[in-house]
């Protein structure tokens, strides 16, 4: 069978001598059986089908394609016979599946020569190329977005049946224009259905519901489905598929939806059960005289499909006043059911599937009814195949916990969950005539605890980080999550469903995460440490020791620098001075001059970059004098002055 990668286009030269070039189309596995037919594309216009290999004059901006006939939707990859660059268009996806009436984006790169001047989509059904921005059916629908070598994109919002079509693109420079048979991407456009199985159901028998689309959703391949319930929540799942046993009652309509579309529900479906039998007898008779043992006196029955019947006959036979009275029994394999009243047997439950966090309290509840002529003796909830009351494990002790709320209806509360309690839990009720009568399929109650994914767990400032706060199972309808950095919770973050995202990442993001769900906060997912790289911020300089600095004396300048990595290399300078006056992350100057004086800053590097200080400015004051040097100075200079005026006198 082939797919899009197996066809390529190889290039080999007519000859030796010639220009011209052989253009053969082949398969890059297995080859073709047979003797195909190849379509072949210039610019993306068809030019020829032929099943021999196809030649061409080369030409440096011509790009070339070939399909099998009646495939030609899994052509080969552009080729240039000339040269790496040409004319081409390179859809980003082949096929599309979306639901009705959310959005799309098809996509595509194009590589073209001067200047463009027209680009736009259209149908391939449309008998002349339209453009899609003028077609009345798009109106208000379409948007183009993207530049060119793109990708240059194409919206569709509200999407509706009828835009299931083939998409393509094309453009026009001065001199050119893109042709219009090259395929594109085919778009199909499904809406959500529920399928009811059997047809025709029964009390007792099984009935399953499935949501689906007509294709693989193209952007949700794994989606989480919604159910809903008389318009009401019932549960979500990974499985399309919900299973119930039917009792009588009413008519409950049933749609689904997927997370994340959950406006987008499928239509309703009805399961009528309000006409449906429940354990009853027919007599053929109502009363008759025999005194002949053997008498037959038959009756007919009606029960649930769920019981296996093992036989039907009659007792308490006895003749008195001309009036024999007997009862038609069930010997069933459940128990002996003497049918009496108007009354099914009937367990409800709340709620069919029950997710919940580890560490939690839940309860698993049901309404039940019986015969009126049975007498209720007991009731308990179990797991297993034989049915054992829950209470009588040890696990189980101390944490359930039963609580009828009114008359025919049961509760029960299991505290402080944990993974282990996953079970089928199952309601029986006890009666009087040995009856017992179990809810089958029971509620599904599945525990799991919360996990937070960091991705990536290491970037760079700048980055984008997305973290998920994920259950095994989905925990209400639309839960809302709380977001944790550090133990403090976070004010106001951008969140898209389960997730949180940053971005861009900056450094005051570094940190532990948690995450918790609305309403049970104390139950916090184990922390992902989110590391953040980032250049030398906040670089300072001090000096040591402080105070003035005289002529003599020694200062230490430190340079301190914030980086993730540490920074890895100080170096210092002098403001005005061209080479570097030292390195470390501390610099000394011993026997200070006045020469030193200036302004001196650091630069603090890492591998994520650099940054420099602010200038510290060194002022340089003159050695001090004492008071006793100055005083001798001052009677030398005296004391001289004296002498000299003496000699003055003596020579006149």
């Amino acid at each position: 069978m082939l797919s899009t990668p197996d066809l390529q286009v190889k290039v080999t030269p007519y000859s030796q001598t010639s220009t011209w070039k052989r253009l053969t189309c082949s398969t890059t596995s297995s080859p073709l059986t047979g003797n195909p037919t190849y379509i072949w594309y210039k610019n993306g216009q068809v030019v020829t089908e032929r099943t021999l290999p196809y030649s061409v004059y080369p030409n440096a901006v011509d790009s070339y394609f070939c399909a099998v006939k009646h495939h030609e939707d899994l052509h080969s990859p552009a080729v240039c016979v000339q040269g790496q660059s040409c004319y081409r268009v390179t859809y980003t996806k082949r096929r599309i599946c979306a639901l009705k009436g959310s959005t799309v984006d098809i996509s595509c790169t194009y590589v073209g020569f001067y200047n463009t001047t027209s680009s736009f989509w259209f149908r391939s059904d449309k008998s002349t190329p339209e453009d899609l921005t003028r077609d009345p059916g798009y109106a208000g629908r379409v948007e183009y977005t993207g530049t060119y070598r793109g990708p240059f994109t194409l919206r569709i919002t509200d999407l509706r049946e009828e835009d299931s079509a083939e998409y393509r693109f094309t453009f026009k420079t001065d001199n050119f224009e893109w042709g219009h048979s090259f395929p594109g991407t085919t778009l199909i456009v499904t809406d959500l259905q529920v399928k009811v199985t059997p047809g025709t159901v029964t009390e007792g028998s099984w009935v399953i519901l499935t949501c689906s689309t007509t294709c693989t959703l193209t952007e949700i391949p794994n989606p989480t489905y919604i159910w809903y319930m008389n318009g009401e929540y019932l549960f979500s799942d990974s499985s399309p598929q919900y299973q119930y046993s039917v009792s009588r009652g009413g008519s409950d309509s049933y749609s689904c939806a997927l997370r994340g579309h959950d406006k987008l529900s499928s239509p309703e479906v009805t399961v009528d059960t309000s006409s449906l039998n429940c354990l009853s007898v027919t007599y053929t008779s109502r009363s008759i005289c025999s005194l002949i043992p053997s008498v037959d006196l038959p009756c007919t029955a009606i029960y649930p499909t769920g019981l296996t019947v093992l036989s039907l006959s009659l007792v308490e036979s006895f003749c008195q006043l001309q009036k024999e009275t007997r009862k038609c029994v069930f010997i069933c394999s459940h128990s002996d059911l003497q049918v009496k009243g108007h009354n099914c047997w009937r367990v409800t439950y709340t709620k069919r599937r029950i997710c919940v966090l580890k560490g939690s309290t839940v309860d698993i509840s049901c309404s039940y009814t019986h015969p009126t002529s049975y007498i209720e003796q007991g009731s308990f909830w179990f797991t297993q195949k034989d049915p054992v009351d829950v209470r009588s494990y040890p696990e189980y002790a101390g944490r359930v916990e039963y609580n009828r709320n009114t008359e025919n209806h049961h509760t029960m509360t299991i505290t402080h969950l944990t993974e282990k309690d996953s079970a089928e839990y199952k309601f029986i009720l006890i009666t009087t005539y040995e009856g017992r009568f179990s809810g089958l399929p029971g509620v599904m109650l599945t525990v799991t605890d919360i996990l937070l994914e960091m991705d990536p767990t290491s970037v760079s400032e700048g980055e984008r980080v997305t973290l998920r706060c994920r259950t095994q199972c989905t925990i209400g309808l639309n839960p809302t999550y709380i977001w944790y950095k550090n133990g403090q919770s976070l004010t106001n973050p951008i969140t898209s469903y389960n997730s949180l995202i940053l971005d861009p990442v900056s450094s005051e993001d570094a940190g532990n995460y948690s995450c918790a769900v609305e309403g049970l906060e104390r139950i916090l997912s184990p922390e992902e440490t989110l590391t953040v790289r980032y250049g030398p911020k906040n670089t300072s300089v001090s000096v040591s020791p402080s105070g003035e600095i005289v002529e003599g004396s020694s200062v230490t300048l430190t340079c301190s620098s914030d980086a993730n990595p540490p920074v890895d290399k100080y170096t210092w300078y002098k403001k005005n001075v061209t080479s570097p006056k030292a390195s470390g992350q501390s610099y000394s100057i011993t026997n200070i001059i006045s020469e030193d004086r200036g302004e001196y800053y650091c630069e603090a590097q890492n591998g994520r970059g650099s940054m420099n200080s602010t200038a510290l400015m060194i002022i340089v004051a003159g050695k001090q004098t004492s008071v006793l040097t100055a005083a001798v100075g001052i009677i030398v200079v005296v004391l001289i002055l004296i002498l000299c005026f003496s000699g003055l006198m003596c020579f006149r």
